[in-house]
């Protein structure tokens, strides 16, 4: 076992002593001492000399302390692994009521944490976002009433306090033609609408004040379910598609697992306490429920980010 005070060891001692904490603890514990011997003697011997040869004894006791470090980390990880699934075994109800809290509760913070994030953590992709207001209708059954158009006219015309004042309605549809039906999000909107959020459209213009009458024709600017074919249009490659939604959905899907594994592990804690006797989390019963939603939100961002990478350039531009 190690019984050395790191303070009466000469500088090379203690860098090598230092390195010695790569090991697992009871290893260090049981063979430090000897390997810190063992350098030492072999240091003397070639203290004599210079150049490569001293610059080999150190690359060379260096690259077996790594060696050795990593197959001991593998044996013990091993070891757990054989206990975990034993344990499993033994278990398998509980376990599987381990695994069920743990998704849920993953899963619950994970739709948390996108809607606080949306909502409060990040700010809106517009130009001076704390100045947008966005005003409902009253009524006396409800508070958050629809505006109709003629009030939007008479707040627009006779109201002093904003510097400009838009109209949208939600809407949804099927975009039909050549290809496969597409599903679209988007909104009717006014003519000003754009301008009021102090934003340009990728591709194409916006809409003019002569359309924003009932006897124009309608007009359409795509929005992000179009987005896709732009970059490809634009000279992006399937491959950069691909991964801009990988990277947007993943870093979500990996922050929500976060949290949810944060806020689970203590329920974890707790149910284990309640059913059996208090005794030490497995930390490695966590890791492959963890690894098992993490591929599944992988799935889950490669089947959409793979459809976006077969969107027809063409097709997409053919109103432009």
């Amino acid at each position: 076992m190690i019984s050395i005070d790191s303070k009466q060891l000469a500088p090379f001692q203690q860098f090598y002593f230092f390195c010695l904490k790569l090991l697992p603890d009871e290893f260090r514990y049981e063979y430090g001492e000897p390997m810190l011997e063992m350098f030492t003697q072999r240091y003397q011997e070639e203290r004599v000399r210079f150049g490569w040869t001293r610059a080999w004894l150190w690359l060379d006791a260096l690259l077996d302390l790594v060696r050795v470090a990593v197959l001991e980390h593998l044996s013990l990880l091993w070891q757990d692994l054989s206990f975990a699934l034993r344990m499993v075994k033994g278990n398998p109800l509980f376990y599987a009521m381990i695994v069920a809290v743990l998704t849920l509760a993953i899963g619950a913070n994970t739709a948390i944490f996108s809607v606080i994030n949306a909502v409060l953590l990040r700010s809106f992709p517009y130009p001076r976002s704390d100045q947008l207001v966005f005003i409902w209708g009253n009524s006396a059954s409800d508070p958050f009433n629809v505006v109709s158009m003629p009030d939007y006219l008479d707040w627009q015309r006779q109201g002093r306090v904003f510097s400009g004042m838009a109209i949208f309605n939600i809407w949804s549809g099927n975009l039909t033609g050549a290809g496969e039906p597409e599903a679209l999000d988007g909104a009717i909107v006014s003519a000003n609408f754009f301008g009021v959020l102090g934003i340009q459209p990728q591709l194409g213009r916006t809409f003019l004040p002569e359309e924003d009458t009932p006897e124009a024709d309608g007009q359409v600017v795509a929005r992000r379910c179009r987005e896709m074919g732009i970059r490809l249009a634009l000279g992006a490659t399937p491959a950069d598609v691909l991964r801009l939604v990988l990277t947007q959905g993943m870093t979500l899907a990996l922050l929500g697992l976060a949290l949810g594994l944060v806020l689970a592990l203590p329920a974890m804690q707790s149910l284990t306490n309640l059913l059996f006797a208090p005794g030490t989390l497995d930390w490695l019963m966590v890791v492959p429920v963890a690894l098992a939603l993490s591929a599944v939100a992988l799935i889950a961002c490669y089947l959409p980010a793979r459809r976006a990478t077969r969107i027809d350039p063409a097709f997409t531009l053919r109103g432009e």
